[in-house]
C-alpha cells in the first residue's frame, strides 16, 4: 500500500511527453532543446518535398 501511494505520488511530479512516457524533471530542458531540434529537422524535411 505504501509503495502504491509513494508511485502516484512520483507521478504526479512528473511530466510526460507526446507518447504518454514520463519526463523526469531533472531531464526536462534537455528534452525540450531535442525537441526542437527534431521539430526544425521534420520542417526541413517538409520544406524540401
Amino acid at each position: 500500500m505504501l509503495l502504491s501511494l509513494l508511485s502516484k505520488r512520483t507521478l504526479r511530479a512528473d511530466f510526460r511527453d507526446a507518447y504518454g512516457f514520463t519526463v523526469r524533471p531533472q531531464y526536462l530542458e534537455t528534452f525540450k532543446e531535442f525537441d526542437i531540434i527534431y521539430k526544425n529537422k521534420i520542417l526541413n524535411m517538409l520544406e524540401n518535398t
